[in-house]
C-alpha cells in the first residue's frame, strides 16, 4: 500500500508562499504550497489528497479518519518531478505555521504626499505589516500631516523625510498618483533614494513612482535608473527612457535592487517581489552612529 504522505524537496529559487505542481507517488499531479520559513533544498511533508490515492487505498480510508489536507495561499505555479518517499504525517504546528515573521525586524519606508494613489500606499503598507515589518509613511511635511489620496482616503505620516536617513531603512517604496510630481522636487527624498540604490537595498516604484527614479541621481550625476530594466505607467514611458532606463511593458520588473510595476492591478506581484528581495537580502543594517543618526 502507498504511503499517505510523501516528501518534496524545495527547488532552487523557490520562496515561501510559492505553489508547486508536484507528482504524487501514485502519479497524480497535486498543488503544494511552500510553508513559511522553508528554504530551497529543504524537504516539506505533503499529506496525499484522496483524489491522488489509488481506489483501494481510498476505500480503506473510508472506514477510518478522514484525510485533512493542508492548504496555503497560492501565488505562482511551477512544475517539478518528485520521487515517491514515505514520510511522517506533518504536525499541527507545521500545517498552521504563521507567515507574519519573514520580515520581522525590518523597517520599510513609503514616501507620501498629497494626491497619492490610494491603493499604492495602503496595500503595500498592510501587506508588509502582515509579514512582520515596521512600515513608516514618510512625507515632506512635519510628522502627523494628514495626506489625502486621489480617491479621498487619508493617511497620516509617521516621519518627516528630513528626520530620516537611508541607513535606518531596509527598503523604500515610491507610490504613484500625482504625489511623485511633488515629491521629486524635494532634495532630501531624492538623496534618500540615491543612497538606498547605492547601498543595494530594495527600492520599489509603481505607476508614476518611477518619476522619482528619473530625478534621483547617483555619484556620477546620472539618473539611478541609467541602464536599468524597469516598467511604469505608460504615460511616463518617455521620461523613463530619456533618463536612461530600459523600459518594458511587464507587470513587475526587478533589476539589481530596483523593483517596478505599472498600475494598482500589479500590486500583488509588486509586493511579492519586494518581500522576496528582503528575504534573500544579504545586507545587514549597520549600527547607527549616535552623533549623527537616531532610531526611527
Amino acid at each position: 500500500m502507498l504511503a499517505m504522505s510523501y516528501t518534496v524537496t524545495v527547488p532552487h529559487g523557490a520562496v515561501p508562499g510559492q505553489t508547486l505542481m508536484v507528482q504524487s507517488p501514485s502519479g497524480q499531479n497535486e498543488m503544494v504550497c511552500i510553508p513559511p520559513g522553508v528554504l530551497p533544498g529543504q524537504e516539506i511533508t505533503v499529506l496525499m489528497h484522496p483524489t491522488a490515492m489509488p481506489q483501494q487505498q481510498m476505500s480503506s480510508l473510508a472506514s477510518s479518519a478522514q484525510l485533512n489536507t493542508p492548504t496555503y495561499p497560492s501565488t505562482s505555479v511551477s512544475t517539478i518531478p518528485v520521487a515517491a518517499s514515505a514520510a511522517p504525517t506533518p504536525t499541527e504546528s507545521t500545517r498552521t505555521a504563521p507567515a507574519a515573521t519573514r520580515l520581522a525586524g525590518k523597517t520599510i519606508g513609503i514616501f507620501i504626499d498629497f494626491q497619492y494613489e490610494d491603493l499604492e500606499v495602503h496595500y503595500p503598507k498592510i501587506r508588509l505589516e502582515e509579514e512582520g515589518a515596521r512600515v513608516l509613511l514618510i512625507g515632506t511635511h512635519a510628522a502627523g500631516m494628514k495626506y489625502t489620496g486621489k480617491h479621498g482616503y487619508p493617511a497620516k505620516s509617521d516621519r518627516c523625510v528630513e528626520d530620516v536617513d537611508a541607513h535606518q531603512l531596509d527598503a523604500l517604496i515610491l507610490p504613484g498618483g500625482f504625489a511623485p510630481d511633488y515629491m521629486r522636487r524635494n532634495d532630501k527624498m531624492l538623496q534618500t533614494i540615491s543612497d538606498m540604490v547605492m547601498m543595494a537595498k530594495p527600492v520599489g516604484a509603481i505607476c508614476h513612482g518611477p518619476w522619482m527614479l528619473c530625478s534621483a541621481r547617483g555619484a556620477t550625476g546620472n539618473p539611478v535608473i541609467q541602464g536599468v530594466r524597469l516598467t511604469s505607467f505608460t504615460a511616463i514611458k518617455d521620461d523613463v527612457i530619456n533618463a536612461g532606463g530600459l523600459w518594458e511593458d511587464s507587470a513587475v520588473v526587478e533589476d539589481r535592487n530596483i523593483i517596478t510595476s505599472r498600475t494598482p492591478a500589479d500590486l500583488a506581484l509588486f509586493c511579492r517581489e519586494i518581500i522576496a528581495a528582503l528575504c534573500r537580502s544579504l545586507y545587514t543594517k549597520p549600527e547607527l552612529r549616535t552623533e549623527t543618526d537616531t532610531e526611527l
